[in-house]
């Protein structure tokens, strides 16, 4: 997913026959956005959690990415640097058959 425009006011939260009205949202204080983002790519193989954090210790590629430091983020800001380095991963795993990517993923 790619961020492609600012975030703005969810208007379904004004909408009484929507699922996601709040009626403690007003207009002159929402209390929901929503953030623009399109699809971009699907990774042939998910790359866990777990791995991520290997790479975030001290002095490590991933030590500063907003989303390993602060969980609760559903969407963060990732540098150049962080962005490239995952998706090596991702083409490491491309020239891995699915069976040696299967058994990294299952070690802790």
């Amino acid at each position: 997913m790619e961020i492609v425009r600012e975030h703005s006011v969810d208007q379904s939260a004004f909408d009484q026959g929507h699922p996601y009205y709040d009626a403690k949202s007003v207009r002159d204080n929402p209390r929901w956005c929503v953030v623009h983002v399109e699809f971009r790519q699907k990774f042939p193989q998910v790359i866990k959690l777990r791995e991520l954090q290997k790479y975030a210790k001290d002095g490590g590629v991933l030590q500063g990415l907003q989303t390993l430091k602060q969980s609760r983020l559903s969407v963060s800001k990732v540098s150049k640097q962080e962005w490239d380095f995952i998706m090596g991963l991702v083409d490491d795993r491309d020239d891995q058959p699915e069976e040696a990517v299967n058994k990294q993923q299952q070690q802790p």
